[in-house]
């Protein structure tokens, strides 16, 4: 049984939803991580590097991921039955590399989606002290919800370093690299996949305040309050039930807003985006602005747009599913051989799964739709949005 003790606060939760990352400690002795070290580069002096077979070739690794700090971070953040996946690999950054340009893993046997909520984590683990000119790994905090690469460049670049037995959990999507080694030494970095398998019902961290937090992050370029409440809520156990607003308030400022989402520099359009989407259903009058805003130039926009009408809820389904199948005909034809547009990439499926279940009779109906590049997308929000078995018995 795992003492709560090591569960994440609220704090702590909420800076992983916004960042996408915690780095935690192990307390074991240096001769454990070096007996690792040493195993892992005979491995690779031997045999080359032994992909999935890592584990057992340093059978010590077990007790990395069986520590207590480590798994009450997995805990809090994939649930209490989460799993290891069988996929890990040990990364090898000799001397005199290069590194790598930032990039998002493909999921394994999964590779045609990328999940905002956090079903998916990966673990790094270090060896041996790490610092930045033996080539750690260096990700860009924030970014697990951006897809493309100006997206998520919008964010400064942080070097994983730290003493042996440094763990870092990210969520999957975020945009990572290995970093140049300039130093003499080899630098190995274990990686290991984790999946949650339930939806939440209940918080799984030390939660004191479930809704009292602000989702305010000075630290990062752009701020997506809505989407980052949506995904505390999910994650609380509210399932189901969509965006709700924050700070609902009077539509006086709503002139103001779809203004400056129309004619403001990238980061006004995108508070503008945000603070719509903090008035909820009280918004509503500005979904055609909204679904507009879908299209912008900045992905940061396009996010805030999609989160706040799923905050405005019910009233916005219409034009999301018109929205739906318009972004699902411009993704296929974007791809040349015509057969990799990603379904769960499309900014209405972001949308309609924030709206959550007013929107699940209508998701059925797409569902027979006679184009699959929609019912892709609807597929995908049926997995998005879980158990919906006792939505469809209410229709």
């Amino acid at each position: 049984m795992l003492d709560k003790n090591y569960l994440l606060d609220d704090k702590q939760m909420r800076d992983f939803i916004i960042n996408g990352y915690v780095t935690v400690q192990t307390d074991f002795a240096p001769d454990f991580h070096e007996s690792i070290y040493r195993k892992a580069e005979g491995v690779f002096e031997k045999e080359g590097n032994p992909g999935n077979n890592i584990m057992a070739r340093v059978p010590e690794l077990h007790q990395v991921f069986n520590h207590p700090v480590v798994r009450g971070v997995l805990t809090s953040t994939l649930g209490p039955s989460y799993i290891m996946h069988p996929h890990r690999h040990c990364h090898f950054n000799p001397p005199g590399s290069e590194g790598q340009a930032f990039h998002q893993d493909s999921y394994e046997a999964d590779e045609n989606v990328r999940h905002h909520r956090s079903r998916w984590a990966m673990v790094f683990y270090y060896p041996q002290d790490v610092t930045e000119d033996i080539g750690p790994t260096a990700i860009l905090p924030a970014t697990q919800y951006y897809n493309t690469r100006t997206g998520a460049h919008s964010q400064s670049e942080l070097p994983l370093c730290g003493k042996a037995g440094t763990v870092t959990i990210v969520h999957y999507d975020l945009w990572h690299r290995a970093m140049a080694n300039r130093s003499d030494s080899k630098r190995f970095m274990m990686k290991f996949l984790f999946c949650r398998m339930e939806e939440p019902q209940a918080p799984s961290w030390n939660a004191d305040a479930p809704g009292g937090l602000s989702f305010d992050n000075g630290s990062s370029a752009l701020q997506h309050q809505v989407m980052w409440r949506h995904l505390w809520d999910w994650m609380s156990g509210k399932q189901g039930n969509g965006v709700k607003a924050a700070n609902p308030s009077s539509n006086s400022d709503v002139p103001k807003w779809i203004k400056a989402m129309r004619a403001g520099d990238e980061a006004a359009r995108c508070d503008a985006a945000d603070a719509l989407g903090v008035m909820g259903e009280s918004a509503q009058d500005t979904v055609p602005a909204l679904i507009e805003a879908l299209q912008d130039e900045s992905e940061a926009v396009r996010l805030n747009a999609a989160y706040a009408l799923g905050a405005i809820g019910e009233p916005a389904v219409p034009a999301l599913i018109s929205a739906l199948h318009k972004e699902a005909e411009k993704s296929l034809e974007q791809n040349l051989d015509r057969s990799h547009a990603n379904p769960s990439q499309l900014y209405s499926v972001y949308a309609l799964s924030a709206v959550g279940q007013p929107a699940v009779p209508t998701l059925i109906d797409i569902l027979s739709d006679e184009n699959w590049w929609v019912r892709a997308p609807a597929a995908t929000l049926w997995g998005i949005l879980g158990p919906l078995q006792k939505w469809r018995c209410r229709r």
